[in-house]
């Protein structure tokens, strides 16, 4: 009962987002309408093959640090994660324990799953250092390297460093892992307490995560070809992204050169995910609107390839994730069995 009043919760917030987001989902319709259909049909079947790549990098992830998954159990899981973070964001936070508790349902180890979510993340946001070099480069010859590019940059190297670092310290030092989990667990009990369940982590739980996050951290680093495998399918998730783009533009009858298509790509996803604002809403279309117009695009056609290229790329997660959410165990039916993870 208590996860179907989850469920509804996120209904009532999903309903309240599409109302909230109406006049930007108008927008969108309006802009399409406007385009060359053939080509927004080819950017759209693009967005849905960058989805389904992404899928086949959680199944390679997990395949890394020793967590069993198929594609068809990892897509659905991936969307009702977008949809979560997007209805009820919590720092991303939401949308990882969808992940972990639907591991622990099928029998898998939770805190190998949340090394392989951190994985993941970090292979996604390293396979973009390529194209984030070619932008910064193209971006000084033209003069066009500004503040704000500077500053995203620089946080999301940063930013990747710290997740690079996390995953080394897992698997180096045993002791300051216990000491972070130890501290996740006081404070989660703490929290517990308050709602009047007292120690939801028992004793144990830092030791058998401690073993567990250490085994998989090495395993990373074990385990060169599928690491190999999920770097490589991270890169070609990027150059999806960008072809996908760059049917917008055609769609928009608006000629766009590698550099400028590139550093627009790039430094949006970059504020995308260093942004504190849901879904990073306002900061990415102004960001890529600001290089892009730099570059001598027009307004009213950088506006409608931004608005396009958004669009798909925020409610197609969002209403495939709420459908989604509701075949997911996690919302619909308490768990058949309780495992340690």
């Amino acid at each position: 009962m208590k996860r179907r009043w989850l469920l509804y919760a996120l209904m009532i917030g999903f309903t309240l987002l599409v109302i909230t987001r109406f006049s930007g989902l108008q927008q969108l319709t309006a802009t399409l309408a406007r385009g060359l259909w053939y080509w927004i049909l080819l950017s759209l079947a693009l967005h849905m093959l960058y989805f389904g790549i992404y899928g086949g990098m959680y199944v390679l992830g997990f395949r890394v640090v020793g967590v069993k998954t198929t594609l068809a159990q990892a897509i659905p899981v991936y969307f009702a994660s977008l949809f979560v973070n997007s209805v009820a964001p919590l720092g991303g936070t939401g949308g990882a324990a969808v992940f972990v508790d639907n591991s622990i349902r099928r029998g898998e180890s939770g805190a190998r799953t949340s090394v392989g979510l951190l994985l993941v993340l970090a292979s996604d946001l390293i396979t973009l250092w390529p194209f984030l070099a070619y932008s910064v480069w193209y971006l000084i010859q033209q003069n066009l390297f500004k503040f704000y590019s500077v500053l995203g940059v620089a946080i999301y190297v940063i930013f990747t460093g710290l997740l690079l670092a996390a995953l080394i310290a897992a698997r180096r030092s045993a002791r300051r892992l216990a000491s972070l989990l130890g501290f996740i667990r006081r404070l989660t009990n703490n929290i517990g307490e308050r709602l009047g369940r007292a120690e939801l982590l028992d004793e144990d739980w830092v030791r058998r995560n401690v073993q567990d996050m250490s085994s998989a951290s090495q395993a990373i680093f074990t385990r060169p070809m599928p690491l190999a495998k999920l770097v490589a399918t991270g890169l070609v998730l990027h150059v999806v992204n960008v072809v996908g783009l760059y049917f917008l533009f055609l769609a928009f009858h608006q000629p766009v050169s590698m550099g400028v298509l590139v550093a627009g790509f790039s430094i949006g996803i970059v504020y995308w995910v260093i942004s504190i604002i849901p879904q990073a809403i306002g900061a990415v279309e102004g960001i890529m609107g600001l290089i892009f117009t730099s570059a001598g695009i027009s307004g009213p056609e950088a506006a409608a390839v931004i608005v396009a290229f958004r669009g798909m790329n925020y409610w197609i997660p969002l209403v495939v994730g709420f459908f989604a959410s509701q075949r997911i165990p996690a919302f619909t039916r308490t768990r058949d069995r309780e495992v340690g993870g």
